[in-house]
């Protein structure tokens, strides 16, 4: 996966079944591996719009 922006991810030790969460959507879980790289892309596309297709805001 290429991204343009930085990505924050941080990995925790845990024994429920893995999931990911999204600081703009804290209260949602992402257990689904395509669920995830797809809101990755939609949230840079709104942040990065059709500016110069890259953003240093994470």
């Amino acid at each position: 996966m290429v991204t343009k922006r930085p990505l924050v991810l941080q990995l925790v030790t845990s024994h429920e079944p893995e999931y990911g969460v999204f600081t703009h959507k804290p209260h949602q879980r992402f257990t689904n591996y395509a669920d995830i790289r797809q809101e990755i892309e939609n949230d840079t596309k709104a942040v990065v719009r059709d500016n110069i297709g890259v953003s240093n805001m994470p």
